[in-house]
């Protein structure tokens, strides 16, 4: 495919150096002249696309000029792609033609026909393109390199260096005893090696400990940056270490089993409810603690309410080029949603969204007047609301069934008796004063913004 492409490259840049060589400024300027006798029409046409079209002259000299630059460029470029098939690696893009400004360009009125030859083989590279098989999936990665002796900056300071050290590793690393680093090695695979060696205590007690923080709030270390003398100590030290121990032994370092392994716990599965006296802090997991859904939890609840979430499965989305994203129009889970560093949507910020700018051990957790005030006026909130309401009018239900109906799908369990009566008399209530779906849309509202709702029990 690439050769094909060099050799097609090579052919071009003899038609382009034989047309070169074959137009002097006298004949073009003939050219010119001529072509805008026996064709006015197409001539015409193209000056008329022209910022400054000039003299038969002007634009002979002008071609010849702009036609030697671009043969500069595209042999450079030949030379940079031939180089890169060489080594395997990406090729270069061809260069864009300029600024069609002189007639000789592609699509001027004097463009040159392609030889025989160059036609020939731009078929032969168009018929190998299109028998390309679908391009792989890639992932990014990195390839060892050379030893780099780094100097050792005096106090720190880069323009102080002392005498080179060869690369090692941190001394104050403890642990397993250090591998040496051959002298033609970088030190990236042998840190890699050591870090997910099973003999290493550190790498699956972090990672344990991350994923038990993800599922309950709080890790097992509490601390889940600084595992030093100056960090917190795990509340159950014995656990932990089962936990790493398993996840090497038994999962083969699976985050997936890991995740099974303490959603099947009887741990996990505990109820939320009042801290007895004995464990208020919950230090000893005498129960679920109670936390608020996560911002992407959240969004994706909202969606599901009113039937509009997209359960798409992988894929691309759209790239942002500039600004936030319109979460209003997105509608595959949030999980999909680009976000850029430099400007998170309002919904992701005011939910404590991770900071991608600062290096943090977990998202904040705050409880603030905005977040309510949010999901009280938020234009994507209401009409979640509205289509939610929409739903339920459209079945064919009493009122009370309609509003079993809401607690199922907002609640996920089923109202009282009392809870129905309420909803009623708050129907029933705002009914004599604005219509019944505007009545609807604000009952669904409200249980869109109940702690029950908003907090996992």
């Amino acid at each position: 495919m690439y050769g094909k492409q060099i050799e097609l490259e090579e052919a071009m840049s003899e038609d382009y150096v034989r047309n070169l060589a074959s137009w002097d400024p006298a004949k073009i300027e003939a050219a010119l002249i001529e072509v805008g006798k026996t064709k006015q029409g197409h001539w015409q046409a193209w000056l008329d696309k022209q910022s400054k079209p000039g003299s038969p002259a002007e634009l002979a000299a002008r071609w010849h000029k702009a036609a030697t630059a671009w043969d500069t460029t595209i042999q450079n470029w030949r030379r940079r792609f031939a180089g890169e098939v060489a080594a395997d690696r990406d090729v270069p893009a061809r260069p864009m033609v300029p600024s069609p400004e002189n007639p000789f360009w592609p699509g001027g009125p004097l463009e040159a026909p392609e030889s025989p030859r160059v036609a020939v083989l731009r078929a032969e590279y168009e018929l190998l393109k299109s028998t390309l098989p679908p391009a792989s999936e890639v992932a990014s990665a990195v390839t060892d390199g050379y030893a780099v002796h780094q100097k050792v900056f005096q106090r720190g300071d880069h323009l102080s260096p002392g005498e080179p050290v060869a690369p090692h590793f941190p001394s104050a690393l403890g642990g397993i005893d250090k591998p040496a680093i051959p002298a033609a090695s970088s030190g990236r695979r042998e840190l890699a090696e050591w870090m997910a060696s099973p003999a290493n205590p550190i790498t699956a007690r972090v990672i344990v400990n991350r994923v038990w923080q993800w599922h309950f709030g709080e890790g097992l270390m509490r601390t889940p940056n600084n595992w030093g003398t100056m960090g917190d100590r795990p509340s159950h030290p014995e656990l932990l270490d089962y936990l790493a121990n398993w996840f090497v032994t038994e999962g083969k370092w699976s985050i997936r089993a890991l995740h099974r392994q303490i959603l099947l716990s009887s741990t996990w599965q505990q109820a939320t409810g009042p801290a007895p006296e004995q464990d208020p802090p919950n230090r000893l997991l005498s129960r679920f603690p109670r936390v608020r859904m996560s911002v992407e939890q959240l969004r994706d609840s909202f969606l599901v309410f009113d039937g509009t979430l997209d359960r798409t499965s992988g894929g691309m989305v759209k790239p942002v080029k500039k600004g936030a994203p319109e979460t209003e129009a997105f509608r595959r889970r949030t999980l999909y949603l680009q976000v850029r560093r430099g400007s998170v949507p309002v919904l992701l910020s005011t939910f404590d969204y991770g900071d991608a700018t600062t290096v943090s051990d977990g998202r904040a957790r705050t409880n603030v007047a905005p977040q309510a005030l949010f999901i009280m006026n938020s234009e994507f909130v209401v009409e979640r609301a509205r289509n939610f309401s929409r739903l339920l009018l459209a079945a064919a239900e009493s009122d009370s069934e309609r509003i079993q109906r809401a607690y199922l799908t907002a609640l996920t369990r089923r109202a009282t008796p009392a809870e129905v009566d309420e909803a009623l008399s708050y129907i029933a209530a705002f009914t004599e004063k604005t219509s019944k779906e505007q009545a609807w849309q604000s009952y669904c509202h409200v249980l869109m913004s109940t702690n029950e709702f908003l907090y996992l029990n």
